[in-house]
């Protein structure tokens, strides 16, 4: 992101760029309460007249703590994690939610909440403490590695697709432009054309 926010920068030095963070509390990043023009989200979100540009697709792995019987496995399918107790992220958009519980693939059973968690560390702690398995990216997995989470690949859950988002009401050539940015460092390019 500090890419982009540096080649938007250097393209447009008029314009104050002001940066936020989100908690899980708010996946949409300020979307939905109209605070920000745009953001860099994952998809999906139940935000009205949202769009979106995709900028990375990665794939979504389970994370279990290392005694977990499943945890020395190379792949899983996600029928055989349904069972299992999850870790659910505390957040006010169900749609992201549901993504994150695997809810499409249940076939109308709940899943069963092992530990709810508002932040990344909280998820990855209730993991290790036995609460529950947690679908999530990999990059996000990679940073807990060294904490002892094993990371297995499921495949048919279907990857995650991380996105710049903005509401239609807030679509400008400015925004357009930023958006442009992101796409083209996203896909390697230098974003300064």
């Amino acid at each position: 992101m500090g890419q982009i926010i540096r080649s938007f920068r250097n393209a447009h030095p008029d314009i104050a760029l002001e940066l936020h963070h989100y908690s899980f509390s708010d996946v949409s990043a300020g979307l939905r309460n109209g605070e920000v023009d745009a953001a860099f989200v994952r998809l999906p979100l139940s935000v009205p007249d949202l769009r979106h540009r995709t900028l990375v697709v990665e794939p979504r792995v389970v994370a279990l703590p290392p005694e977990h019987p499943l945890a020395t496995r190379p792949e899983l399918a996600i029928a055989e994690l349904l069972d299992e107790p999850w870790v659910a992220i505390a957040t006010n958009d169900a749609t992201w939610r549901d993504f994150w519980l695997a809810t499409e693939h249940r076939g109308g059973r709940a899943a069963r909440i092992g530990a709810e968690a508002a932040t990344p560390d909280e998820a990855f702690e209730a993991v290790l403490a036995g609460r529950g398995v947690l679908l999530t990216r990999l990059t996000i997995a990679e940073r807990f590695i060294g904490e002892g989470i094993s990371t297995i690949p499921v495949p048919d859950a279907g990857p995650s697709h991380g996105a710049i988002a903005w509401r239609a009401a807030t679509e400008s050539p400015l925004l357009q432009t930023f958006i442009a940015i992101s796409a083209a460092i996203a896909r390697g390019d230098s974003g300064e054309d």
